[in-house]
């Protein structure tokens, strides 16, 4: 944080997972709260706090905005150093390397992090001050400290990406998460972003996964109807209509794949047919990743296939996947895109919907 923060006119906090922390792609990448801050300008300030794979409580225990435990290792805290520590499954301040949090446990100060060099021991405290050592029989409670909230940030939060959608109960637990963090975060003007569906597979209108993006989202505008964003809706309606990929996602009520993170571009190293299913490239950028999507093309002749195995330049597909199934000639333009996340234009889309709303309810 600057320490000028007293010239900042308005403090923004990005609340979410890796929609939010951003940067996926090799080429066209952005950061939504890197993108509103700069609409913004320089006397407003936009802090990330995306972490990628998170879900909705573990942004909330990380945040403060939702209460968890800790157990620690042997019962005590020792005098200096760190000690292994357990938190409640889905309930963790941290889940991997890359992240800390500092808080309190049985009145010790201290910082929550993974090793650097053994992540797979799991989550360590690292006191902070040396003292005596001090006994934490059981679980207790493990107090974050306070983050961008007396400060007067105002939070945007985009989460629930990675929660169950399987039932009303998950659903619901979802949206009683981030009124917890609502709540928490004392302010009086917040921002709430529906849930997106994706590329991954059964997620298209009519398909098993659909209906749960739909309900939630249903229930965010619900629970929080002066503070909500369809931000899924907003992104179906920035497709190319002169993409027939697009269309298809447009007719599949899925997010242009236009707007997705590119990960490879290829050229096409041969001829294929309308029925080929082993394709062979020339990787000239980036990576080809096994079930993202390879497209072929950007206009009427455009198509989308999965991609079910690579093998050096060698590429099993599922066709069908979008698009104009039919032939193609070597030299056709290929790229691979991810499947749940944006490029760099679509999280710009993102940006001045948050900018655009902030601006009708300052």
């Amino acid at each position: 944080m600057p320490t000028n923060q007293s010239s900042i006119l308005q403090a923004y906090t990005a609340w979410g997972d890796s929609l939010t922390q951003g940067g996926q792609g090799y080429v066209t990448n952005g950061e939504y709260p890197a993108d509103l801050q700069q609409m913004l300008g320089p006397v407003s300030l936009v802090m990330n706090e995306g972490l990628s794979g998170e879900t909705s409580p573990e942004i909330g225990v990380r945040e403060g905005g939702i209460q968890t435990t800790v157990t620690v290792s042997g019962g005590t805290i020792p005098a200096s150093g760190p000690v292994a520590v357990t938190f409640p499954a889905n309930y963790a301040p941290v889940i991997g390397p890359g992240s800390s949090v500092t808080g309190t446990i049985a009145g010790v100060h201290g910082t929550v992090a993974y090793s650097a060099t053994d992540a797979a021991a799991g989550p360590l405290f690292i006191r902070l001050a040396d003292g005596d050592a001090v006994p934490v029989p059981g679980a207790v409670p493990f107090v974050v400290d306070p983050t961008y909230v007396s400060s007067g940030f105002v939070p945007i939060f985009w989460e629930g990406e990675n929660d169950s959608r399987n039932t009303a109960a998950s659903i619901q637990a979802t949206v009683s998460n981030v009124s917890a963090q609502v709540t928490w975060a004392h302010s009086a003007s917040y921002l709430v972003m529906g849930v997106i569906n994706t590329h991954l597979g059964g997620q298209a209108k009519g398909q098993s996964g659909y209906q749960g993006f739909i309900t939630l989202n249903d229930l965010f505008a619900q629970t929080f109807p002066n503070n909500f964003v369809d931000i899924r809706s907003v992104l179906v309606s920035n497709y190319d209509p002169t993409n027939a990929i697009d269309v298809t996602d447009y007719n599949d009520d899925l997010p242009p794949t236009s707007l997705a993170a590119i990960q490879g571009a290829a050229t096409l190293a041969s001829d294929i047919d309308a029925s080929t299913t082993t394709v062979v490239v020339n990787v000239t950028a980036g990576v080809l990743v096994n079930n993202d999507m390879l497209n072929i093309g950007t206009g009427a002749d455009a198509e989308s296939m999965r991609i079910t195995s690579v093998s050096g330049n060698t590429v099993t597909v599922t066709r069908g996947a979008g698009g104009s199934q039919e032939a193609h000639p070597a030299g056709s333009a290929v790229t691979c895109t991810d499947t749940v996340h944006l490029n760099g234009k679509g999280y710009s889309i993102v940006a001045n919907t948050v900018h655009q709303w902030f601006g009708q309810h300052p």
